[in-house]
């Protein structure tokens, strides 16, 4: 008997209660401004990731290069070209920023290039490694190991330890049909809590995760309550089943503080959109607070900072921001 009531406490923490949307706090945000060009040359077009530690970091997949911006979206200065020699990029991907140190992932030639605000640094060979990394997700750098959304027979998080050269697999993995659809349903976002914790954030279930650095699961939120997200897995669901289709239920992560952001993939009725945004604290209690409007647009990268918060719509090619104070007062 103490053994099933042990069993049940653990459940209770691990999977955390779901909410409904009537129990939400539901706030269209404004947008402030929008800007879709910097200078004669700079397009925002190919926007892969954003990411803010003093100033905004957004990098460019099309150009291959990394912008620099203030937060009135002035631009400071751009890193990185297209190529491959050092510091150049072949398919520059997503971002992490930490002490003004950018570490930006290199997908053609299979490395992270390291740059400062005055250029580049150096660059970290992953082929090396005993993984090749295959997907898109965020990843982290956290007391001198990465942290990369890499999926395994057995795992789905890979750390890479930049001092020994050695890695190690942990996290949770669903099996399905073939090897190609256990790694696509499998995909995650990885982000880092207070320097102590790493949330996963799966791109095709209402799901998030949250593990200690031991990579023990200490948390899980299930969020499928939430109505935008009822309508999206009731659209999924209807779809013909195929082996390897998969239908993404978040565009796109980022964490500021002790609260989560999710940009949401929406149906209404046959419409997709993707331009809502989950508020979700992930502290002691995971649980999801508010859900922000942003109107029209298709937003397919976000970042949050303390006074703002900003999304790149692929329908304009336009870099949009929305003062999250103001909506709140």
């Amino acid at each position: 008997m103490k053994k099933m009531y042990f069993l049940i406490g653990i459940c209770l923490i691990l999977f955390s209660c779901n909410r409904h949307s009537d129990d939400l706090e539901n706030i269209e945000l404004r947008k402030d401004y929008g800007i879709s060009q910097s200078g004669d040359s700079i397009f925002f077009s190919g926007i892969r990731s954003i990411f803010f530690d003093k100033y905004l970091y957004m990098s460019n997949y099309r150009m291959n290069q990394i912008l620099v911006l203030d937060e009135t979206g002035h631009l400071i200065c751009t890193l990185g070209s297209d190529g491959r020699g050092p510091g150049e990029f072949v398919g520059v991907s997503h971002i992490y920023v930490s002490n003004d140190t950018v570490y930006a992932l290199n997908e053609g030639k299979r490395c992270i290039e390291v740059y400062n605000i005055e250029g580049y640094i150096k660059t970290i060979p992953l082929y090396e490694a005993d993984f090749r990394l295959r997907n898109t997700g965020r990843f982290v750098l956290l007391h001198n190991k990465f942290y990369f959304p890499y999926v395994t027979n057995e795992n789905s998080i890979v750390e890479y330890n930049l001092l020994h050269k050695s890695t190690r697999n942990f996290g949770l993995l669903d099996r399905f049909q073939t090897e190609d659809h256990t790694r696509f349903r499998n995909e995650r976002h990885l982000l880092a809590m207070n320097e102590k914790y790493l949330i996963a954030v799966s791109h095709v279930k209402p799901v998030i995760e949250k593990y200690n650095l031991n990579g023990e699961l200490i948390a899980q939120l299930s969020y499928e309550n939430i109505y935008p997200v009822q309508k999206r897995l009731e659209f999924v669901n209807r779809q013909k089943s195929e082996v390897n289709s998969v239908f993404s239920v978040v565009s796109d992560a980022y964490v500021y503080s002790n609260k989560l952001y999710l940009i949401i993939v929406s149906n209404d009725e046959e419409n997709v959109s993707s331009n809502k945004v989950l508020e979700i604290e992930i502290d002691d209690k995971m649980k999801v607070i508010r859900l922000y409007d942003l109107g029209d647009g298709w937003y397919s990268s976000i970042c949050v900072t303390a006074n703002n918060l900003w999304a790149f719509d692929t329908k304009s090619d336009g870099l949009n921001k929305f003062p999250l104070k103001t909506n709140l007062d």
